[in-house]
C-alpha cells in the first residue's frame, strides 16, 4: 500500500493500538471476511447523530418545531440490529423525548454552522488524516468541534486529536480563534467542553508515523487479552484469541 494511498482515521487507529491482528482482520483485503454486524445500540446512535443533522441543516433548534421531529426521526431512522419490535417502539420513543429535550434545551442557543457531519481530511508531516466532524460551529472567537455519543459511547484521545488537527489543517484558525471540542452525550443532555492544545497533537504524530510504517510494512503482530479477544470481532477465527481462552 503506497504512503499516499493510506488515510489514518481515528476509529482505525484505535483499532490499530488494540490489536494490530485485528486492524488486519478488519481492513486489510487478504485477510478472512470477518462479518460485520450491526447492533441496535449503533442503529439507535445513527439514527440520533442524522436526525441531529436534519435539524442543524434546518437552521437548528431555534428554527425546528416540535411537531416535526417525529418525522424528521422517521426520516432518519435505521432498524438494523432490532430483532424484537417491542424494543424498536420503546428505543424510537426513546428516541423523539431526546430530540424534543435538547430542542428545548437549546431554542435561545442560535448558532453558525459551517459543517455537518463534514469529512474532513489533511496531509500533516507526511501523515494522511482522515476524520469525521459532527458538527463544527462557528464561535465568537473561535472554532467548536461538537461530537455526539449516546449511551456510554466513549470518546478516545484519537478521534479528540486527529478532529483538531484535521480542522486546524483545513480551517487554519489564527491565535485569536481557537479550536474546542465540545462533547455532548444526547441521552443524558451533559455538554463537556474540552480546551485542545497544539503542543500536545502535534506531538503524536510521530506515534501515527510509526503506526502507518507498520501497515505499510505490513507488521500485524497479535495482542492477545482477555478484554481485547472477548470483544474482537474475528475472535472465532482467529488462533490467537483461541490459544488466549484455552490457556
Amino acid at each position: 500500500m503506497e504512503n499516499r494511498a493510506l488515510k489514518l482515521t481515528p476509529s482505525l487507529i484505535d483499532v490499530f493500538e488494540s490489536c494490530p491482528r485485528r486492524y488486519w482482520y478488519l481492513y486489510e483485503p487478504d485477510s478472512p471476511q470477518v462479518p460485520r454486524r450491526i447492533s441496535w445500540q449503533l442503529s439507535f446512535g445513527t439514527s440520533l447523530h442524522e436526525a441531529m443533522k436534519e435539524i442543524y441543516f434546518l437552521g437548528g433548534p431555534p428554527q425546528v418545531p416540535l411537531s416535526s421531529l417525529s418525522q424528521i426521526l422517521e426520516k432518519c431512522w435505521h432498524r438494523e440490529g432490532f430483532t424484537d419490535e417491542s424494543l424498536e417502539r420503546e428505543r424510537k420513543l426513546r428516541a423523539l423525548e431526546i430530540l424534543e429535550n435538547y430542542i428545548e434545551g437549546n431554542r435561545s442557543r442560535p448558532v453558525m454552522t459551517l459543517g455537518l457531519e463534514k469529512q474532513l481530511s489533511a496531509s500533516i508531516e507526511g501523515v494522511n488524516f482522515l476524520a469525521k466532524i459532527d458538527r463544527l460551529d462557528l464561535l465568537r472567537p473561535g472554532l467548536l468541534i461538537v461530537d455526539y455519543k449516546t449511551g456510554q459511547g466513549a470518546l478516545s484521545d484519537n478521534q479528540l486529536l486527529i478532529s483538531f488537527l484535521v480542522v486546524l489543517f483545513n480551517y487554519k484558525s489564527p491565535s485569536d480563534r481557537p479550536v474546542k471540542f465540545m462533547l455532548l452525550n444526547l441521552e443524558r443532555g451533559e455538554e463537556k467542553i474540552i480546551d485542545l492544545e497544539e503542543e500536545k497533537a502535534f506531538a503524536r504524530i510521530s506515534h501515527y508515523k510509526n503506526i502507518r510504517d507498520q501497515i505499510i510494512q505490513r507488521e500485524f503482530p497479535p495482542n492477545p487479552s482477555v478484554f481485547t479477544c472477548r470483544y474482537c470481532e474475528a475472535g472465532n477465527i482467529c488462533s490467537f484469541a483461541r490459544k488466549w481462552e484455552r490457556e
